[in-house]
């Protein structure tokens, strides 16, 4: 009679990111997280300032590409270090203590500013949507920042 025998799933090793988003995805929250609501907020004053159709089209073209150049870097960055921390992790492992410091510390502070613009710009979007909130813009961009800090914090 032979015998099955079944063995324990083996447990997680520690310091490493499970693999279960694909590259496509990493590739779309970068370009995302990149072009955000800049975008929406800022087509019309470039539009302004070019003085053609094309040349608005190439500039936004350009920073599309731009964008997918970086989002592939990290995409490339992330696959040779599977570790969370992004920027301060690729730096530290590059250039050592104090520049991966430097650079955790101006990620962060970008990150934050990137949020209240995007909270901005959502505060003015529920006014232009809805004008009965048009004077509580500034509330309701605050309202935002409330909300991604309770979820970043989840």
């Amino acid at each position: 009679m032979a015998s099955s025998t079944v063995s324990a799933p083996a447990p997680p090793t520690r310091g490493h990111l499970l693999r279960v988003l694909g590259v496509g995805f990493g590739i779309a929250v970068t370009v995302g997280n990149t072009i955000g609501a800049g975008i929406f907020r800022n087509a019309g004053p470039v539009a302004k300032q070019l003085p053609a159709t094309w040349a608005f089209l190439s500039v936004w073209i350009f920073g599309g590409l731009f964008a997918l150049i970086a989002a592939c870097s990290f995409v490339e960055l992330g696959t040779m270090i599977p570790r969370s921390g992004g920027h301060y992790v690729f730096t530290r492992y590059a250039l050592g203590e104090y520049p991966g410091f430097v650079i955790g510390w101006t990620d962060w502070l970008s990150t934050a500013g990137s949020s209240s613009a995007v909270s901005i710009a959502i505060g003015e979007y529920v006014g232009a949507l809805f004008p009965s909130f048009a004077p509580y813009k500034a509330l309701v961009a605050c309202l935002v920042v409330f909300a991604f800090t309770l979820m970043q914090w989840r």
